[in-house]
Protein backbone atom coordinates (compact mmCIF):
# COMPACT_ATOMS: atom_id res chain seq x y z
CA UNK A 1 0.00 0.00 0.00
CA UNK A 2 1.25 2.75 -1.09
CA UNK A 3 1.87 5.95 1.53
CA UNK A 4 -0.99 8.93 1.07
CA UNK A 5 0.79 12.09 -0.58
CA UNK A 6 -1.10 15.11 -0.71
CA UNK A 7 0.59 16.33 -3.71
CA UNK A 8 -0.50 14.07 -6.39
CA UNK A 9 -4.55 14.53 -5.64
CA UNK A 10 -5.79 16.58 -8.62
CA UNK A 11 -8.65 18.89 -7.71
CA UNK A 12 -11.08 21.43 -9.89
CA UNK A 13 -10.63 25.07 -8.93
CA UNK A 14 -12.86 27.81 -10.38
CA UNK A 15 -10.99 29.97 -12.52
CA UNK A 16 -10.21 33.57 -11.35
CA UNK A 17 -12.03 35.88 -14.22
CA UNK A 18 -11.16 39.21 -13.54
CA UNK A 19 -13.78 42.14 -14.59
CA UNK A 20 -12.02 43.08 -17.91
CA UNK A 21 -12.18 39.45 -18.88
CA UNK A 22 -16.34 39.15 -17.87
CA UNK A 23 -16.81 42.87 -19.10
CA UNK A 24 -15.28 41.27 -22.84
CA UNK A 25 -16.83 38.19 -23.29
CA UNK A 26 -20.06 40.44 -22.61
CA UNK A 27 -19.32 42.45 -25.56
CA UNK A 28 -18.40 39.33 -27.86
CA UNK A 29 -22.02 37.83 -26.73
CA UNK A 30 -23.79 41.55 -27.40
CA UNK A 31 -21.60 41.70 -31.00
CA UNK A 32 -23.18 37.97 -31.78
CA UNK A 33 -26.57 39.26 -31.25
CA UNK A 34 -26.56 41.83 -32.81
CA UNK A 35 -25.46 40.14 -36.22
CA UNK A 36 -27.95 37.97 -35.79
CA UNK A 37 -30.53 39.97 -35.65
CA UNK A 38 -29.10 42.04 -38.56
CA UNK A 39 -29.31 38.95 -40.70
CA UNK A 40 -32.83 38.64 -39.68
CA UNK A 41 -33.85 41.61 -39.98
CA UNK A 42 -32.68 42.09 -43.41
CA UNK A 43 -33.80 38.34 -44.64
CA UNK A 44 -37.58 39.63 -43.13
CA UNK A 45 -37.23 43.03 -45.22
CA UNK A 46 -36.26 41.08 -48.51
CA UNK A 47 -39.19 39.11 -48.71
CA UNK A 48 -41.54 42.96 -48.42
CA UNK A 49 -43.12 43.52 -51.52
CA UNK A 50 -41.73 47.49 -52.34
CA UNK A 51 -44.20 50.08 -52.62
CA UNK A 52 -44.43 50.68 -56.32
CA UNK A 53 -44.41 54.44 -57.01
CA UNK A 54 -44.58 56.08 -60.59
CA UNK A 55 -43.55 59.81 -60.36
CA UNK A 56 -43.20 62.37 -62.66
CA UNK A 57 -39.75 63.13 -63.63
CA UNK A 58 -40.14 67.00 -63.18
CA UNK A 59 -40.10 66.05 -59.54
CA UNK A 60 -36.92 63.64 -59.31
CA UNK A 61 -34.95 65.17 -57.07
CA UNK A 62 -37.04 66.26 -54.12
CA UNK A 63 -39.08 62.95 -54.03
CA UNK A 64 -35.60 60.74 -54.04
CA UNK A 65 -34.33 62.99 -51.24
CA UNK A 66 -37.37 62.24 -49.63
CA UNK A 67 -37.58 58.25 -50.53
CA UNK A 68 -33.94 57.86 -49.17
CA UNK A 69 -35.19 59.73 -45.69
CA UNK A 70 -38.47 57.67 -45.68
CA UNK A 71 -36.57 54.14 -46.08
CA UNK A 72 -34.39 54.96 -43.96
CA UNK A 73 -36.56 56.24 -41.00
CA UNK A 74 -39.25 53.59 -41.75
CA UNK A 75 -37.49 50.74 -42.73
CA UNK A 76 -40.22 50.75 -45.56
CA UNK A 77 -38.75 49.33 -49.20
CA UNK A 78 -39.90 51.75 -52.30
CA UNK A 79 -39.70 50.84 -55.95
CA UNK A 80 -39.88 53.93 -58.10
CA UNK A 81 -40.28 54.91 -61.61
CA UNK A 82 -39.59 58.26 -63.61
CA UNK A 83 -41.54 59.27 -66.51
CA UNK A 84 -41.92 62.92 -68.08
CA UNK A 85 -45.15 64.02 -68.01
CA UNK A 86 -46.30 62.65 -71.80
CA UNK A 87 -44.63 59.53 -71.07
CA UNK A 88 -47.29 59.25 -68.16
CA UNK A 89 -50.44 60.20 -69.71
CA UNK A 90 -48.90 56.79 -72.32
CA UNK A 91 -48.10 54.91 -69.44
CA UNK A 92 -51.90 55.43 -67.44
CA UNK A 93 -53.41 54.78 -71.27
CA UNK A 94 -51.92 51.45 -71.18
CA UNK A 95 -52.14 50.03 -67.87
CA UNK A 96 -54.45 47.37 -66.85
CA UNK A 97 -55.07 45.17 -64.12
CA UNK A 98 -54.97 41.89 -66.55
CA UNK A 99 -51.85 43.00 -68.14
CA UNK A 100 -49.86 42.30 -64.40
CA UNK A 101 -48.34 45.63 -64.57
CA UNK A 102 -49.70 47.99 -61.31
CA UNK A 103 -48.32 50.27 -59.32
CA UNK A 104 -49.70 51.67 -55.41
CA UNK A 105 -48.82 55.12 -55.97
CA UNK A 106 -48.54 58.77 -59.01
CA UNK A 107 -46.95 61.52 -57.79
CA UNK A 108 -47.87 64.14 -60.59
CA UNK A 109 -49.54 67.62 -61.06
CA UNK A 110 -52.90 68.04 -62.25
CA UNK A 111 -52.56 70.22 -65.62
CA UNK A 112 -55.82 70.10 -67.35
CA UNK A 113 -58.85 68.10 -68.15
CA UNK A 114 -57.20 65.22 -70.18
CA UNK A 115 -54.90 64.53 -67.45
CA UNK A 116 -57.56 64.57 -65.21
CA UNK A 117 -59.73 62.19 -66.89
CA UNK A 118 -57.29 59.89 -66.91
CA UNK A 119 -55.34 59.33 -63.91
CA UNK A 120 -58.72 59.51 -62.64
CA UNK A 121 -59.87 56.00 -64.06
CA UNK A 122 -56.88 54.30 -61.75
CA UNK A 123 -56.78 56.93 -58.44
CA UNK A 124 -58.89 57.23 -55.37
CA UNK A 125 -57.52 59.04 -52.56
CA UNK A 126 -55.04 61.95 -53.02
CA UNK A 127 -52.44 64.17 -50.76
CA UNK A 128 -51.81 67.48 -52.28
CA UNK A 129 -47.45 67.58 -51.43
CA UNK A 130 -46.30 71.07 -53.35
CA UNK A 131 -47.54 73.56 -55.82
CA UNK A 132 -46.25 74.74 -59.19
CA UNK A 133 -46.48 78.16 -59.87
CA UNK A 134 -45.72 79.91 -62.83
CA UNK A 135 -44.06 83.42 -62.89
CA UNK A 136 -43.01 86.16 -65.81
CA UNK A 137 -39.16 86.66 -65.45
CA UNK A 138 -36.62 88.83 -66.13
CA UNK A 139 -33.06 89.49 -66.56
CA UNK A 140 -31.74 90.77 -63.57
CA UNK A 141 -31.04 94.48 -64.85
CA UNK A 142 -34.45 94.74 -66.70
CA UNK A 143 -36.45 97.95 -65.42
CA UNK A 144 -40.06 96.61 -65.90
CA UNK A 145 -42.51 96.52 -63.52
CA UNK A 146 -45.26 93.90 -64.29
CA UNK A 147 -48.22 93.29 -62.06
CA UNK A 148 -50.82 91.79 -63.95
CA UNK A 149 -51.19 90.04 -67.89
CA UNK A 150 -52.28 92.44 -69.25
CA UNK A 151 -49.49 95.10 -68.47
CA UNK A 152 -47.66 92.88 -71.03
CA UNK A 153 -49.40 94.39 -74.12
CA UNK A 154 -49.76 97.90 -72.91
CA UNK A 155 -45.72 97.97 -72.37
CA UNK A 156 -45.09 96.02 -75.95
CA UNK A 157 -43.32 93.62 -74.61
CA UNK A 158 -41.52 90.57 -76.31
CA UNK A 159 -42.45 87.99 -74.12
CA UNK A 160 -41.61 84.51 -74.69
CA UNK A 161 -43.40 81.07 -74.23
CA UNK A 162 -43.60 77.38 -74.34
CA UNK A 163 -45.83 75.94 -76.35
CA UNK A 164 -48.95 74.02 -75.30
CA UNK A 165 -47.55 70.44 -75.94
CA UNK A 166 -45.76 71.47 -72.91
CA UNK A 167 -46.51 71.52 -69.64
CA UNK A 168 -46.16 75.02 -68.77
CA UNK A 169 -47.60 76.09 -72.17
CA UNK A 170 -50.35 74.16 -70.96
CA UNK A 171 -50.95 75.61 -67.57
CA UNK A 172 -50.74 78.96 -68.76
CA UNK A 173 -53.66 78.38 -71.18
CA UNK A 174 -55.85 77.13 -68.53
CA UNK A 175 -54.67 80.57 -66.08
CA UNK A 176 -55.58 82.92 -68.92
CA UNK A 177 -59.22 80.78 -70.24
CA UNK A 178 -60.09 80.98 -66.28
CA UNK A 179 -59.24 84.81 -65.90
CA UNK A 180 -62.19 86.96 -65.93
CA UNK A 181 -59.69 90.03 -66.60
CA UNK A 182 -57.41 88.93 -69.23
CA UNK A 183 -57.08 91.12 -71.90
CA UNK A 184 -54.42 92.52 -74.98
CA UNK A 185 -52.59 90.50 -77.46
CA UNK A 186 -49.01 90.22 -76.92
CA UNK A 187 -46.00 90.13 -79.06
CA UNK A 188 -45.00 87.00 -78.16
CA UNK A 189 -42.26 83.98 -79.59
CA UNK A 190 -43.27 79.93 -78.80
CA UNK A 191 -40.30 77.98 -77.92
CA UNK A 192 -41.08 74.19 -77.40
CA UNK A 193 -39.13 73.75 -73.98
CA UNK A 194 -38.33 75.52 -71.09
CA UNK A 195 -34.86 74.95 -71.99
CA UNK A 196 -34.99 76.59 -75.05
CA UNK A 197 -36.81 79.42 -73.96
CA UNK A 198 -34.68 80.43 -70.95
CA UNK A 199 -31.51 80.10 -72.80
CA UNK A 200 -32.96 82.48 -75.46
CA UNK A 201 -33.43 84.83 -72.68
CA UNK A 202 -30.21 84.48 -71.29
CA UNK A 203 -28.02 84.54 -74.32
CA UNK A 204 -29.69 87.31 -76.66
CA UNK A 205 -31.66 90.40 -76.24
CA UNK A 206 -34.78 88.94 -78.54
CA UNK A 207 -37.23 88.20 -75.42
CA UNK A 208 -37.79 91.33 -72.55
CA UNK A 209 -39.31 88.69 -70.51
CA UNK A 210 -40.51 84.73 -70.46
CA UNK A 211 -43.41 82.93 -68.35
CA UNK A 212 -41.60 79.99 -66.64
CA UNK A 213 -42.18 77.34 -63.94
CA UNK A 214 -41.47 79.53 -60.31
CA UNK A 215 -38.75 76.92 -59.49
CA UNK A 216 -36.50 77.11 -63.19
CA UNK A 217 -36.62 81.49 -62.42
CA UNK A 218 -35.09 80.80 -59.10
CA UNK A 219 -32.31 78.20 -60.28
CA UNK A 220 -31.32 80.19 -63.38
CA UNK A 221 -31.22 83.82 -60.67
CA UNK A 222 -33.82 85.35 -62.87
CA UNK A 223 -35.82 88.45 -61.77
CA UNK A 224 -38.94 87.54 -60.65
CA UNK A 225 -42.48 89.36 -61.33
CA UNK A 226 -45.66 87.72 -59.55
CA UNK A 227 -48.95 88.48 -61.96
CA UNK A 228 -52.35 88.74 -59.61
CA UNK A 229 -53.79 86.00 -62.35
CA UNK A 230 -50.67 83.35 -61.44
CA UNK A 231 -50.94 84.00 -57.68
CA UNK A 232 -54.50 82.73 -57.67
CA UNK A 233 -53.98 79.63 -60.25
CA UNK A 234 -51.16 78.02 -58.87
CA UNK A 235 -51.18 73.93 -60.16
CA UNK A 236 -51.10 71.02 -57.47
CA UNK A 237 -48.55 68.67 -57.45
CA UNK A 238 -50.82 65.18 -55.66
CA UNK A 239 -49.62 62.26 -54.88
CA UNK A 240 -52.41 59.85 -55.77
CA UNK A 241 -53.46 56.40 -54.71
CA UNK A 242 -53.72 53.78 -57.58
CA UNK A 243 -57.42 52.27 -56.85
CA UNK A 244 -56.12 48.55 -57.44
CA UNK A 245 -53.31 48.96 -55.08
CA UNK A 246 -53.35 46.10 -51.91
CA UNK A 247 -50.78 48.59 -49.97
CA UNK A 248 -53.28 52.05 -49.34
CA UNK A 249 -51.79 52.34 -46.31
CA UNK A 250 -48.28 52.58 -46.68
CA UNK A 251 -49.33 54.56 -49.64
CA UNK A 252 -50.71 57.52 -47.93
CA UNK A 253 -48.45 57.29 -44.65
CA UNK A 254 -45.63 57.73 -47.68
CA UNK A 255 -47.81 60.61 -48.80
CA UNK A 256 -48.38 62.30 -45.65
CA UNK A 257 -44.50 61.99 -45.08
CA UNK A 258 -43.86 63.68 -48.07
CA UNK A 259 -46.72 67.00 -47.23
CA UNK A 260 -45.01 66.71 -43.82
CA UNK A 261 -43.37 70.21 -43.03
CA UNK A 262 -40.47 68.59 -41.16
CA UNK A 263 -39.81 65.85 -43.70
CA UNK A 264 -40.91 65.95 -47.34
CA UNK A 265 -41.31 69.48 -47.52
CA UNK A 266 -38.06 70.77 -46.71
CA UNK A 267 -37.05 68.73 -49.39
CA UNK A 268 -39.55 70.60 -52.02
CA UNK A 269 -38.55 74.12 -49.97
CA UNK A 270 -34.63 72.83 -50.76
CA UNK A 271 -35.52 72.23 -54.75
CA UNK A 272 -37.53 75.74 -54.77
CA UNK A 273 -40.54 73.92 -55.55
CA UNK A 274 -43.59 75.96 -53.24
CA UNK A 275 -44.79 73.42 -50.36
CA UNK A 276 -47.99 73.06 -48.92
CA UNK A 277 -50.05 73.12 -45.53
CA UNK A 278 -49.37 69.17 -44.45
CA UNK A 279 -50.27 67.37 -41.10
CA UNK A 280 -47.26 67.23 -38.82
CA UNK A 281 -45.44 63.67 -39.31
CA UNK A 282 -46.36 60.80 -36.75
CA UNK A 283 -46.03 57.37 -38.37
CA UNK A 284 -49.79 56.46 -36.89
CA UNK A 285 -51.66 59.47 -36.19
CA UNK A 286 -54.59 60.03 -34.14
CA UNK A 287 -57.73 62.04 -34.91
CA UNK A 288 -59.83 63.28 -32.32
CA UNK A 289 -63.29 63.61 -33.19
CA UNK A 290 -66.34 64.34 -31.33
CA UNK A 291 -70.07 63.36 -32.23
CA UNK A 292 -73.20 63.93 -32.00
CA UNK A 293 -74.74 60.63 -30.59
CA UNK A 294 -77.74 60.98 -33.12
CA UNK A 295 -74.93 59.99 -36.12
CA UNK A 296 -73.02 57.59 -34.34
CA UNK A 297 -73.56 54.68 -36.29
CA UNK A 298 -72.91 56.23 -39.00
CA UNK A 299 -69.46 57.93 -38.14
CA UNK A 300 -68.74 54.59 -36.48
CA UNK A 301 -69.30 52.70 -40.55
CA UNK A 302 -67.06 55.53 -41.39
CA UNK A 303 -63.99 55.70 -39.59
CA UNK A 304 -64.02 51.91 -39.22
CA UNK A 305 -62.92 51.63 -43.08
CA UNK A 306 -60.72 54.98 -43.02
CA UNK A 307 -58.40 53.71 -40.18
CA UNK A 308 -57.90 50.31 -42.17
CA UNK A 309 -56.91 51.97 -45.25
CA UNK A 310 -54.79 55.09 -43.92
CA UNK A 311 -53.44 53.15 -40.85
CA UNK A 312 -54.35 55.38 -38.58
CA UNK A 313 -56.21 55.70 -35.30
CA UNK A 314 -59.52 57.50 -34.64
CA UNK A 315 -60.83 58.35 -31.43
CA UNK A 316 -64.91 59.00 -30.82
CA UNK A 317 -66.70 60.24 -28.45
CA UNK A 318 -70.29 60.97 -28.71
CA UNK A 319 -71.08 63.47 -25.65
CA UNK A 320 -74.74 64.82 -25.37
CA UNK A 321 -75.22 68.21 -26.89
CA UNK A 322 -75.02 69.62 -24.15
CA UNK A 323 -71.58 68.75 -22.65
CA UNK A 324 -70.26 68.63 -26.13
CA UNK A 325 -71.08 72.61 -26.22
CA UNK A 326 -69.82 73.35 -22.72
CA UNK A 327 -66.44 70.95 -23.21
CA UNK A 328 -65.32 72.72 -26.59
CA UNK A 329 -66.39 76.31 -25.15
CA UNK A 330 -64.54 75.83 -21.81
CA UNK A 331 -61.24 74.39 -23.82
CA UNK A 332 -61.59 77.37 -26.53
CA UNK A 333 -61.20 79.84 -23.50
CA UNK A 334 -58.40 77.48 -21.90
CA UNK A 335 -54.34 77.54 -22.34
CA UNK A 336 -54.67 74.39 -23.35
CA UNK A 337 -56.00 74.31 -26.72
CA UNK A 338 -54.27 70.92 -27.55
CA UNK A 339 -56.70 69.27 -25.73
CA UNK A 340 -59.56 70.32 -28.50
CA UNK A 341 -61.04 67.41 -30.68
CA UNK A 342 -59.57 67.95 -34.30
CA UNK A 343 -63.05 67.36 -35.51
CA UNK A 344 -66.76 67.66 -35.04
CA UNK A 345 -69.74 65.86 -36.73
CA UNK A 346 -73.10 68.10 -35.45
CA UNK A 347 -75.87 69.52 -36.07
CA UNK A 348 -77.20 72.54 -38.14
CA UNK A 349 -78.46 74.08 -34.46
CA UNK A 350 -75.28 72.98 -32.52
CA UNK A 351 -73.21 73.99 -34.83
CA UNK A 352 -74.62 77.52 -34.12
CA UNK A 353 -72.97 77.16 -30.72
CA UNK A 354 -69.93 76.49 -31.32
CA UNK A 355 -66.51 78.84 -31.00
CA UNK A 356 -65.00 80.19 -34.17
CA UNK A 357 -61.65 78.74 -33.89
CA UNK A 358 -64.00 75.75 -35.59
CA UNK A 359 -64.63 76.73 -39.23
CA UNK A 360 -67.31 74.52 -41.71
CA UNK A 361 -65.77 71.96 -44.39
CA UNK A 362 -66.95 70.67 -47.29
CA UNK A 363 -67.92 67.20 -47.40
CA UNK A 364 -69.26 64.33 -50.04
CA UNK A 365 -70.80 61.98 -47.49
CA UNK A 366 -74.34 62.98 -46.29
CA UNK A 367 -74.78 62.36 -42.52
CA UNK A 368 -78.70 63.59 -41.86
CA UNK A 369 -78.15 66.94 -42.42
CA UNK A 370 -74.70 66.69 -40.21
CA UNK A 371 -72.08 69.10 -40.47
CA UNK A 372 -68.34 68.51 -39.86
CA UNK A 373 -66.78 70.95 -38.38
CA UNK A 374 -62.79 71.78 -38.60
CA UNK A 375 -60.69 72.86 -36.16
CA UNK A 376 -58.79 75.63 -37.46
CA UNK A 377 -55.55 74.58 -35.63
CA UNK A 378 -55.38 71.28 -36.22
CA UNK A 379 -52.86 69.40 -36.29
CA UNK A 380 -53.88 66.92 -38.93
CA UNK A 381 -56.08 68.96 -40.50
CA UNK A 382 -55.19 67.21 -44.22
CA UNK A 383 -56.37 63.47 -42.65
CA UNK A 384 -59.45 65.34 -41.30
CA UNK A 385 -60.63 66.49 -44.49
CA UNK A 386 -59.77 63.14 -46.13
CA UNK A 387 -62.45 61.59 -43.81
CA UNK A 388 -65.21 63.86 -44.62
CA UNK A 389 -65.06 63.01 -48.12
CA UNK A 390 -64.07 59.61 -47.60
CA UNK A 391 -66.23 56.61 -49.40
CA UNK A 392 -65.69 53.14 -48.65
CA UNK A 393 -65.87 51.01 -51.59
CA UNK A 394 -69.19 48.98 -51.95
CA UNK A 395 -67.98 44.90 -52.27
Amino acid sequence: MKPFEPDQIKTFRTPKYTGVTLSLLSMFVLASMVVVWNKMHSNYQSKEIPLSVICDDSFRQPVTECLDQFTKELNIPISIEYYSPDELEIKFNSISIENGKTYDLLIASEIGPKNGLIFQRFTKESVTIANRSLIFATRNNSNLKIKKWSDLSDQNITLGLCDRNARSGQALQKILESSANRSGNTNHIIFKTDTELSNNLMNSSELDGIVVWYNTAIKLGLKIHQLEEFKLNSIPVTSKVISSTKNASKSLMFSRFLAAPSKGQFHFANNNILGTNGDIWNRQPTLRIYTEPIFKNSIINLTEHFEKREGVTIDLKFPNIEKLIFTISSISQSNAPNLLPDLLLVSHKTAAEIPPNYILTNSENSFTKGLFLLHSKSRHGSLAKRLTNYKPSKK
